[in-house]
């Protein structure tokens, strides 16, 4: 349930009453162990905002969430998909060789098609 209302809930990591953000926190991070995989794609774009506050507030929650968890692949997805944005933002503004008409993922984004 919580999943459908989760953008919602990140929108509010900055809200100005400190026992509301506390408690989004709390969901948030409660909502990360649960569906790990799901809800990492919701808080990817609050990691990469340009606002300090809202990327230093992800940061807190995922790290809360990444170390209540047991199992080891479990934290370990935190990372591979913090790796996964980095290199789909490069992919993203990559402008290409000139006049190429391919792109070869295995020679521009050898990473990525190892992530595969």
């Amino acid at each position: 349930q919580w999943l459908t209302a989760l953008s919602q809930l990140v929108s509010r990591v900055c809200h100005q009453n400190d026992e509301i953000v506390r408690l989004v926190k709390r969901i948030i991070t409660a909502v990360l162990q649960s569906y790990t995989q799901q809800a990492l794609w919701i808080m990817a774009a609050v990691t990469k905002s340009t606002v300090a506050a809202r990327r230093q507030a992800a940061a807190e929650i995922l790290q809360q969430a990444r170390n209540a968890l047991r199992q080891e692949h479990e934290r370990n997805l935190f990372t591979q998909f913090a790796t996964l944005i980095e290199q789909l933002i490069r992919l993203c503004f990559h402008s290409g060789p000139a006049k190429a008409k391919t792109l070869s993922l295995s020679a521009e984004f050898s990473f990525l098609k190892r992530m595969l």
